[in-house]
């Protein structure tokens, strides 16, 4: 099978601060990643914060997603992530309170783990270190 998209390597930073370390991404036919944005612009989160979803084409509310980065507790923003489908699995980039505030409350609603590589704020999993392997939603993400 061909994937449909492939990233390999990629490195991003801005002001001189590194935030991106070789990341590789493939996503598959069948596969969606579905960007949203909560309406909590500021200065830091310019026009939102992002949260990304890891589906599949045609999804429905009932099949499992992953969400990256649920942002922060809005009533709107969270309503988007269920419609987007049901968590099996949270993953945090970083700790910065506008992307990790609703992860407690989605892994209480539906039972699912926060993967973080703070201690303090995985939930239900240790703390990621490289090369560990998160499969949900039938995907694995690798770190």
């Amino acid at each position: 099978m061909t994937a449909s998209l492939v990233i390999e390597g990629v490195e991003a930073g801005y002001g001189g601060m590194q935030v991106l370390w070789g990341v590789d991404m493939q996503v598959d036919p069948g596969q969606t990643v579905l960007l949203l944005r909560a309406n909590n612009a500021g200065p830091l989160t310019l026009a939102g914060t992002n949260t990304w979803i890891l589906g599949r084409a045609g999804r429905v509310p009932a099949d499992p997603i992953i969400v990256i980065d649920p942002g922060p507790v809005l009533g709107e923003h969270l309503a988007s992530i269920r419609d987007a489908g049901r968590p099996a699995a949270i993953v945090l980039t970083h700790h910065h309170a506008d992307h990790s505030e609703a992860a407690a409350a989605l892994a209480a609603e539906f039972g699912i783990p926060i993967h973080a590589a703070d201690p303090e704020l995985a939930n239900g999993t240790t703390a990621l270190v490289e090369g560990d392997v998160i499969a949900a939603a039938g995907r694995e993400l690798r770190v």
